[in-house]
């Protein structure tokens, strides 16, 4: 009787070793099985700023002697922004789109007027346009057809006014920069964003570990609760509050209707809710792309400027005029791995090789009047990159990685029949850290050495240079986000 008594017992302990052993199991889950279901985001930022300062002095020295000054300083700027982004099985598409507006007026008014303190005012703008867009367009064994554009406007103006006693210098200048590059490529492959498949698991772990899962998810379920979770996070609400909350009930009511909660007391909704708040906080990718890109380019740049004095009567203008046309062809490969949970490799590196004509036409009123400079370039140029991430929890990063970069120009003057050649290198040796306190504050800290090799070659004189740079550099950032 007291050997099956203590037999009993010994057999109840291990039984319950081995429940809790199981109930608290870690997920051993593959991330690059992982794809997101068919999602639409989109984001649209504004900002708008805006200084100013009016100041009103008087110096009194005698009776006779009374001077004031007035000046005034106003500055605004406004900013807008609007990110879209689609990701389906047959087609993933980005749409960046940014308008930034700028303006400042200096005024400064001095009595008695003094050539040491004259009367003046200035102004200036600026205003910009960016537009980005890309499409791949997939069939069912990832080959794609790639189209895009990037455009690019920005318009600025300046005036200034100055009186002295005899003598009055005013300046007007604007210019206009304007840029347009289209993109067509046929690849094969596919990256996929896999950080919502790890913040599942950082749940369940947690929740497992608390002894609130009745059982061990499959791989299956763990792919669907993984989904939901990216499905969830697609879901648009105007108040931040209502949205956390749909986020939450979503996740919660996918535990329960599949019969997987043990318990629901505080301690599961506070693990649940601290594993949403911190479990994407970095991005995690896996997949292969190959790709070949024909993108060519034109850019234009022309400035007008024209300045005036009254005494003596003197001039000057100006007229700037540059353009050129370029055509990239590239070919590119990423290549992105999950190796284990913690740990993840990257590798990408792009061949490319170009050819451009550009001009430069300056026109003014003094000296040769005109100068036109004309150029023919041709290029080819590798760039790579290999980095390895460890994530050993949801709130931090470390990772290290090396980049190289060479590249070999040729130009050859038009006008002049002149020829220049530059050959350029770059190694650089990186490594950096981050962790998360919370989800709004943030510190980090980087650390780099590199080389960068230059060698130049004019044929016009005959001279040949050298530059090599060996330098070290470190970074620490404190970051806290408002919203």
């Amino acid at each position: 009787m007291k050997k099956t008594f203590i037999s009993s017992f010994i057999l109840c302990i291990f039984l319950a070793v081995l429940s809790f052993n199981t109930s608290a199991q870690e997920y051993k889950y593959d991330l690059n099985k992982y794809y997101t279901p068919d999602i639409f985001r989109n984001k649209l930022n504004l900002n708008f700023n805006s200084l100013g300062s009016f100041s009103n002095q008087l110096y009194k020295r005698d009776t006779l002697n009374i001077n004031t000054q007035n000046s005034n300083i106003l500055y605004g700027t406004l900013g807008s922004s609007f990110q879209s982004y689609k990701n389906t099985r047959k087609k993933v598409s980005y749409l960046d789109m940014n308008l930034n507006l700028q303006g400042q007026f200096n005024n400064s008014d001095n009595k008695p007027n003094y050539d040491s303190s004259p009367i003046g005012n200035s102004s200036n703008s600026n205003e910009s346009f960016n537009l980005g867009y890309m499409s791949n367009f997939y069939n069912s064994t990832n080959q794609f057809l790639s189209v895009g554009i990037t455009t690019r406007i920005n318009s600025a103006t300046s005036n200034f006014r100055e009186v002295h006693i005899n003598v009055v210098n005013t300046s007007a200048n604007s210019s206009i920069n304007a840029g347009i590059t289209p993109a067509v490529g046929i690849g094969i492959g596919r990256i996929e964003s896999v950080k919502d498949a790890r913040q599942a698991i950082y749940i369940l772990d947690d929740l497992s570990k608390r002894g609130a899962l009745s059982r061990h998810l499959s791989d299956d379920e763990i792919f669907k609760f993984s989904q939901l979770i990216s499905q969830v996070k697609n879901k648009r609400f105007l108040d931040a509050r209502l949205h956390k909350i749909d986020e939450i009930t979503s996740v919660d009511s996918f535990l329960v209707n599949n019969s997987l909660l043990a318990q629901s007391d505080a301690g599961y909704f506070t693990t649940l809710y601290d594993n949403w708040e911190n479990g994407a906080n970095f991005e995690r990718n896996s997949g292969q792309i190959f790709e070949i890109v024909l993108s060519p380019s034109a850019d234009w740049f022309n400035k007008d400027g024209q300045s005036d004095v009254s005494n003596p009567v003197a001039n000057y203008w100006a007229k700037q005029n540059n353009y050129n046309y370029r055509a990239v062809l590239s070919f590119n490969y990423n290549y992105a791995k999950q190796m284990n949970l913690n740990w993840e490799k990257t590798f990408d590196i792009s061949l490319s090789g170009a050819t451009g004509y550009f001009s430069d036409k300056l026109l003014s009123n003094i000296g040769n009047g005109e100068t036109i400079s004309t150029y023919n370039n041709h290029s080819i140029s590798i760039q790579g990159n290999y980095s390895i991430g460890y994530y050993p929890n949801s709130r931090t990063n470390l990772s290290a990685g090396l980049y190289q970069h060479l590249s070999q120009n040729f130009n050859r003057g038009i006008s002049d029949n002149s020829s220049y050649n530059y050959f350029f290198s770059q190694t650089i040796l990186r490594f950096s850290a981050v962790y998360y306190v919370s989800p709004q504050l943030s510190l980090s800290g980087n650390a780099s050495i590199g080389n960068i090799y230059e060698q130049n070659a004019f044929s016009s004189d005959n001279i040949n240079t050298n530059n090599n740079n060996l330098g070290a550099n470190f970074a620490a950032t404190l970051k806290y986000s408002f919203f």
